[in-house]
């Protein structure tokens, strides 16, 4: 489980996505948007039931996470900063292949 932030129109409009990784099958389960509050994450907990969870040190995981099948560290969590990685990567250069594309297509 991990969380990604962005912006909207401004820096000052931070938007948060939160979401929960599949180790077995690499993809996304669920994923919740909303600010770094605790209710955020709550949102994403409250309508599954996750066996266990891997998470970094931020407060609310331990908080709000059952102690058990609760692994902090990145050993597990590597996967899916990859994939963040992956998706601002895909963020920046995003527009700059829309204008490309929009120039080879009007000459």
């Amino acid at each position: 489980m991990d969380e990604q932030w962005s912006f909207v129109g401004s820096k000052k409009n931070q938007r948060w996505l939160w979401y929960a990784w599949e180790l077995r099958f690499k993809r996304i389960i669920a994923h919740a948007f909303g600010r770094r509050t605790d209710a955020t994450l709550k949102n994403l907990l409250k309508p599954y039931r996750f066996k266990f969870y891997c998470t970094d040190q931020w407060p609310s995981y331990a908080k709000y996470l059952p102690e058990e099948p609760h692994i902090i560290g990145k050993r597990f969590t590597q996967r899916i900063e990859r994939k963040n990685l992956n998706f601002r990567t895909f963020e920046a250069v995003m527009p700059s292949i829309y204008l490309l594309f929009k120039v080879r297509r009007s000459s």
